[in-house]
Formats: structure tokens, sequence, C-alpha cells
């Protein structure tokens, strides 16, 4: 009985307590942006589309296809992630009843531009995207549930290692093809399926502005975790902040593969990356550093984990990325490797995880900061993967 209460005090925290104000507000401005874009001439989204089809084909009210649709999307969640069934799959079920009383409240409060100039269209349709992408990226943040649709996303995302920005683009083009099949049964084909421009728009940029948002929403929250380390015999007082400096580290996956550097004349292994240059972003940073030390042109996931180590005579901000590859082979001629680079013997090698973690962990490195640096490595990868 003592540890049934401990873990319900445990729901109304300081931090919880946060969360939950965080999540009404995203609920809210999830519905303010759908409701946004229903105030266009621009059309459906793809599952509002697909939603629409069933409404006039059986000719119910809302509540009776939202409800039994919600629940299939969220028992299709829980296989794809082979979830056993439990009482937290109604969340979503219930959270997506709200979300669309939500909808419906705010399309009679905002005004209708759909007969005004393009302007006022595209200004809208702009503004709900930003609106959807933050809501989106503050549920998530929460770790709670997510309006069905977007949980089905959430499991896609999780099955495939891809980023939830990535399998919103698969959930609009599931959706296309549920609005396609459901409009021809139906016979409405004539109307286009009740899709229009923002459907091919919607499927475009969502994902990208749900990814594009993710890294600053989450380092506004602080939800990207930061870790320290001291070599050897410092202290606090003994941090070095005048030569500060940032980096970016990537985590290259290929078929459950990593990519590591085993520095030969230097005797550890390295996760490729470097310095952030002068007006350089930390993605920018981090795809130019592999490319110019592996010839591997990448693309980046979410920004993962933050590990500052200090050295008496310098401090290293290092942010680490997932990344894969957006071409199986690399570009030898992309490489250019610093004079220091050169004289350390480099050398590329695919490591599986487990087998990286054990030589991260215990390879015995004869270099003065070796043990350090693989540890630093260690710690960005198991805060990551």
């Amino acid at each position: 009985m003592s540890n049934f209460t401990d873990n319900i005090k445990i729901y109304f925290t300081k931090s919880y307590l946060r969360k939950y104000i965080i999540y009404l507000i995203a609920v809210t401005l999830l519905s303010l942006g759908v409701s946004l874009i229903y105030q266009t001439f621009f059309g459906n989204a793809a599952w509002d589309a697909f939603q629409f089809n069933i409404i006039e084909m059986l000719d119910v009210p809302e509540l009776y296809v939202y409800t039994p649709i919600s629940a299939i999307l969220v028992i299709i969640a829980y296989l794809i992630e082979w979830k056993r069934p439990n009482i937290a799959m109604i969340v979503p079920v219930v959270l997506t009843f709200i979300f669309s009383l939500g909808v419906g409240l705010f399309n009679d409060i905002l005004p209708n531009v759909a007969d005004i100039s393009i302007i006022w269209n595209v200004i809208y349709f702009i503004v709900a995207l930003t609106i959807i992408s933050i809501a989106l990226n503050l549920i998530v943040y929460c770790k709670f549930s997510l309006p069905a649709i977007d949980q089905l996303c959430m499991s896609i995302a999780k099955r495939l290692k891809i980023t939830f920005g990535q399998s919103k683009i698969i959930g609009e083009l599931i959706a296309v093809v549920l609005a396609v099949i459901s409009g021809l049964i139906y016979g409405n084909h004539a109307d286009n399926f009740n899709m229009g421009f923002s459907t091919i728009f919607f499927i475009a940029f969502i994902g990208f502005f749900v990814d594009l948002l993710r890294n600053p929403i989450f380092r506004i929250l602080k939800a990207i975790p930061k870790l320290e380390l001291f070599s050897d015999g410092m202290l606090e007082e003994d941090i070095n902040q005048d030569n500060y400096r940032r980096t970016a580290r990537g985590i290259v996956i290929k078929e459950d593969k990593i990519l590591v550097i085993f520095m030969k004349k230097l005797d550890f292994y390295i996760l490729p990356g470097g310095g952030v240059e002068k007006n350089e972003s930390l993605k920018a940073c981090c795809r130019r550093e592999v490319l110019e030390e592996t010839g591997y042109k990448i693309k980046l996931n979410e920004e993962k984990v933050v590990v500052t180590e200090y050295f008496l005579d310098a401090t290293y901000e290092n942010h680490y990325f997932i990344a894969k590859l957006r071409f199986k082979k690399p570009f030898p001629e992309k490489i250019s490797l610093t004079e220091e680079e050169k004289k350390s013997g480099m050398e590329l090698i695919w490591m599986d995880k487990d087998e990286l973690m054990d030589v991260l962990n215990n390879y015995d490195s004869t270099h003065e900061h070796g043990q350090h640096v693989m540890w630093r490595e260690f710690l960005g990868i198991i805060n990551s993967i």
C-alpha cells in the first residue's frame, strides 16, 4: 500500500505539475493550429479528409466516427510496438475527443479567410504549421499520450528508428491512401476526396517543421540531458571559461552498427565530429565534420545529450546527434583532414553497439587523455540510443 501511495505522490510533484500545464497548453495549441487550416481555402489535411469521407458516407455525427477510428489507430500503434493492451490505451482516444471539441470551439471563434486574399490564407497556413509543430513537440516532451493519429506516428518512429517528424510524413501518406479508398467507395472523387492543397502542403512541410523546432524547444525546456565530466584531479573552481569550445558529434548508424574512428598513433577510439566554427549551427557543424573526417554524407535526427568536459586548459561542450547515412558509400574526395588528424592515423571502423560499448569502457589506452575521451563517447552513446 505504501508503494502505491508513493507512486501516486510522484504524479503531484512540481515537475509533473509543470508538465500537466504544458500538456494542456499543447493540446489547446494543437486544436488552434488545426482550426486555422480549416479557415483557409486550402482544404483538409489527409486524416481529416479520410474521416470526413467516412462521416459523409455513413451520414452520422462526427463523434460516431472519430471515436472508433481513434480506437483502431491506437490498437495498431500498440501492435507496431508489440505492447500489451492496457487501460492507458483509452487516453489517446479521450484526448482525440477533447482535441476535436477544441477544434470546434476555435472554428466558432476564428475568422474565416477562405474568401479573402491568398496572402491571408498562406499566413494562416504557415502559422498553423508552426503552432501544430510546437504543440506536438511539447506533448512529446511531456512523455504523455498523444492524440490517436500522432500516437500511431510515434509508434512508427520507434519501430523504424526515425524522427517523429519523418514518421508524421509516413502517417500523412497512409491517410492519403485511406482518403482515396474511402472516397472511391463513397463516390465523392468529384470533390477530390475532400482533399485539397493543404493535403500536399501538410505532407511536404509538417515533418520538416516538427523536426526543425524539436531541438530549440527541448533546449528551452531543458529537456536535453546535460552531463559533466572532469579530468583527473580537477575541481569546479578549476574550470577554464576563457578557452571554451562547442563541438558537435555524430552517432552515425548503419544497419545497427555505429561508425567510430580509431586514432592509431594516439591509441584511442572517438566518434566523428569537431569544433563549431563562427556563425555555424550545431547541425551544420556535425554534417561538415563527419564529411571531412569520414567522407560520409549524413542526415541528422534529434540532438540527444550534451556532455561538457573540463580540462585545466580548456572546456569542451559536446553535443551528440543521432545520424544516418544519406548514401551508402563514402565520398573519399570530400575528406579534408587537418595535419594533426593526418598524423593521428585515423581508421574508420563500423562496430556493433555492444562491441563498441565494451571497447569504449574497457580499452586500455596509452594516451594521457585516451580513457577520458572514450568515457565521454561512452556517455554520449549510452544516453542517446
